[in-house]
This record gives C-alpha cells, sequence and structure tokens, in this order.
C-alpha cells in the first residue's frame, strides 16, 4: 500500500467526526481551506500533492431519519436539487489521488451539488 500512496495526501473535510459544533464551524472556515495550500508550500519540492475534498449535503447515516419534508428542503438548498451518495465524495478523492492528476497539486474540491458557489 505505501507504494500506491508514495506522495499522496487525503483529506476530507466534514463536521460528522464527532467535532464541536464550534470547533467545526472554526475549521470549517478557516482552517480546512488554509491546509492543503500550507502543506503543499512545506512538502511541494518533495513530490508531495495536497488536495482536499469538502463535501456538502451527502446521504450518510448524519442525516439521520429525516421526514420527507425535511429531505425535500435540504435538495432544494442544492443548486443540483439533490443529496449526494457517499460514492460522489470518493470519486472526487480517487481523481485527486490518481496518477493521472500527477500535476494537480493545493486543489480544493468542494462535492456539494454547487452550494458553496451559490453562496
Amino acid at each position: 500500500m505505501a507504494g500506491r500512496m508514495a506522495g499522496k495526501t487525503a483529506l476530507i473535510s466534514g463536521a460528522a467526526s464527532g467535532l464541536g459544533d464550534a470547533q467545526a464551524k472554526l475549521f470549517a472556515q478557516q482552517g480546512a481551506r488554509l491546509v492543503p495550500g500550507d502543506l503543499q508550500e512545506a512538502t511541494g519540492q518533495q513530490g508531495l500533492r495536497v488536495n482536499a475534498t469538502f463535501p456538502g449535503q451527502i446521504r450518510t447515516p448524519i442525516l439521520g431519519d429525516i421526514t420527507p419534508e425535511q429531505d425535500a428542503a435540504i435538495q432544494a438548498a442544492i443548486p443540483m436539487g439533490v443529496v449526494g451518495d457517499p460514492m460522489d465524495v470518493a470519486y472526487g478523492a480517487l481523481f485527486l489521488a490518481a496518477d493521472k492528476a500527477r500535476y494537480v497539486t493545493g486543489a480544493k474540491v468542494w462535492i456539494d451539488g454547487g452550494w458553496y458557489a451559490s453562496h
């Protein structure tokens, strides 16, 4: 595994990792956006690529048992009109980690159905 992952780092941001609300907001507002660039500056000369994904609403257990009305409201807030699937995030991370993305570094990829771009 180490050979295939040499020079690759995955940072998948999200508040679902058990962080408190205030810490998650601070990290989301400041830290997560700064980390890829900071790491890239520090490690780019070593050939290490650092990229980050920022998932939006993804259909995972964190959504819990929501009502059809709540689901509709969430979807209405997303420009693409749908909640993402975990595989949407996986495919984004897979692209960033792929050897064919060898010149992609310091990228911040929002996988959120267009929500970030619309705000």
